[in-house]
């Protein structure tokens, strides 16, 4: 019986260690986060990404191209698709977030190949087909760029 009670013992302190680090590890992202972010853009992304399910790692690459993108108003994400071209940070981030998501499924249908961002970097910013070379010079940027934001947004 003793034996059993040290066990049990040992379990709740590790459960009690091991969630204490997960809410340090979730409250340290969100402080990198509020240092790049107004606390109302961060609100607007977050319900974006919620209504798409786009969570975790998902929402993290979502605000990596926010500021990979760092459009002007109506323009936030970069989004050229018309339905959502000059419209407002929830429909940019909305469209984005819904692009993530099918590009995760794409992705992990293809097997997995390569890292998650080049591949949707691959499909969200082509540096190939019908761009000008001030697209193409600029879109060479964009997998280097949200990868350097996930790294900063979550290392």
């Amino acid at each position: 019986m003793k034996k059993l009670l040290r066990i049990i013992f040992a379990i709740a302190i590790i459960f009690i260690f091991y969630k204490g680090n997960v809410e340090e590890v979730v409250s340290s992202n969100e402080n990198k986060i509020s240092l790049y972010f107004p606390q109302k853009e961060i609100d607007i992304i977050d319900n974006a990404a919620k209504r798409n399910n786009c969570t975790g790692e998902n929402r993290i690459i979502l605000l990596a191209i926010r500021k990979s993108e760092n459009g002007s108003e109506g323009n936030e994400f970069g989004i050229k698709c018309p339905k959502h071209i000059n419209t407002n940070l929830d429909g940019q981030a909305a469209c984005a977030a819904v692009t993530i998501m099918n590009n995760r499924i794409r992705w992990k249908e293809a097997g997995e190949p390569g890292d998650f961002i080049s591949f949707l970097g691959d499909a969200y910013c082509s540096t190939t087909g019908e761009l000008t070379k001030e697209e193409q010079e600029l879109n060479i940027n964009w997998i280097p760029n949200v990868k350097c934001w996930v790294n900063k947004l979550s290392g």
